[in-house]
């Protein structure tokens, strides 16, 4: 076994890592393929790196290859942020971190479990050796049972580094098979059971509504009504909406297009009077339905649009022969709660480096803690 660790500041220019992402992270990885594939990644980084991330940061890919082969890569990036407001610190980020569910190493899928060991612990000891670098790690958003997160623990254990797993971050599904849909509303409570009904009531009398999953034929058309009511229903809560982010609003529109040339694409549309007031979109793999991006017309909050058309997504769902689960994304929203109490989840592991000015940093941290 010969490895050997590179270092890249261009995520598009590695040789070899578009190959090896799409072997190592296709539909059979589940919620890992969903938004942390190739295509996901390589989006974000045409259209969102570009127009400004949440801090300064730079590309830090690192790769390790065996006898010449690419077998791994390490996609991070450094973001330089403050401590109490002044003190800089340098952190190691997943690239993308800001824009996805799940996150991981990529490892060849052929790799034995000793190689993806050896290639795991390659990296630990790079990012030792090259301390100067950095001050922390904020690895978060690995999934719990990934073999990679395992091996990384045992490594930073061994060297006795200041390791800290943090509070995971839940990953609420539904199983629409073990029941039927009658069996499953009647054991879920009256904000969910008598307030839809009383709410589509209401509807109704405000004219003609309809659902529909799947049917709009029209991609801009869908991302336009998309946006327009994203945008009003966050200006009404005093946010931003990320579809004013041209480069976010570029990403998920062309992540759409991606998805629906795949048939991975996955909505549906609540309409009253033939005008759309709701939207969810998502994407459907491998039999599970992934609910991504939601919104309202605030126009209509009076008839909680969004808690309809989740309603009626999720009954589909159950209807549907196709799907074997709904998945919420991550996140432990309330009203995720509401709906079921299974869940995964992601880790999110905190480390730091053992240069001079990052064990200050850490002590100071821990003193005010």
């Amino acid at each position: 076994m010969n490895l050997k660790v590179l270092s890249h500041r261009e995520f598009s220019n590695v040789r070899g890592l578009e190959q090896l992402w799409r072997q190592s992270v296709t539909p059979a990885s589940g919620y890992l393929y969903v938004n942390y594939n190739f295509d996901w990644i390589s989006k974000w980084h045409q259209f969102v790196y570009p127009n400004g991330t949440a801090f300064n940061c730079e590309q830090f890919i690192l790769t390790a290859e065996n006898c010449g082969q690419l077998v791994g890569a390490f996609p991070l990036l450094i973001g330089t942020l403050k401590r109490k407001g002044w003190l800089p610190y340098r952190c190691l980020y997943f690239l993308g971190h800001e824009m996805v569910d799940h996150a991981d190493f990529i490892i060849s899928p052929l790799a034995s479990e000793l190689l993806r060991t050896q290639i795991i612990k390659a990296f630990w000891q790079y990012l030792k050796a090259h301390r100067s670098k950095w001050d922390e790690a904020r690895l978060h958003l690995i999934p719990e049972d990934s073999p990679n997160l395992i091996a990384l623990l045992r490594n930073l254990r061994e060297d006795g580094a200041c390791t800290h797993t943090l509070s995971p971050t839940e990953n609420f599904y539904i199983n629409t098979k073990n029941l039927s849909w009658n069996e499953f509303i009647a054991g879920k409570g009256r904000d969910i059971t008598s307030d839809v009904k009383r709410r589509l009531n209401k509807l109704s009398r405000l004219g003609v509504y309809s659902f529909e999953c799947n049917q709009e034929s029209d991609m801009d058309s869908l991302f336009h009504h998309m946006k327009e009511i994203h945008t009003a229903r966050q200006q009404e809560l005093d946010r931003s909406s990320l579809y004013l982010h041209a480069g976010k609003a570029a990403f998920v529109r062309e992540i759409m297009m991606i998805c629906a040339d795949r048939g991975e694409l996955d909505y549906s549309i609540l309409r009253l009077n033939n005008k759309i007031i709701a939207y969810m979109v998502g994407f459907r793999v491998a039999g599970v339905r992934y609910s991504w991006n939601v919104g309202f017309d605030p126009q209509y909050g009076d008839v909680s649009p969004g808690k309809l058309i989740m309603y009626l997504w999720i009954k589909e769902a159950f209807e549907n022969s196709d799907v074997s689960e709904f998945n919420f994304m991550r996140g432990g929203a309330g009203f995720k709660r509401a709906w079921t109490n299974s869940a995964r989840f992601t880790q999110k592991l905190q480390f730091f480096s053992t240069n001079y000015y990052s064990r200050c940093l850490n002590t100071v941290k821990n003193l005010n803690a």
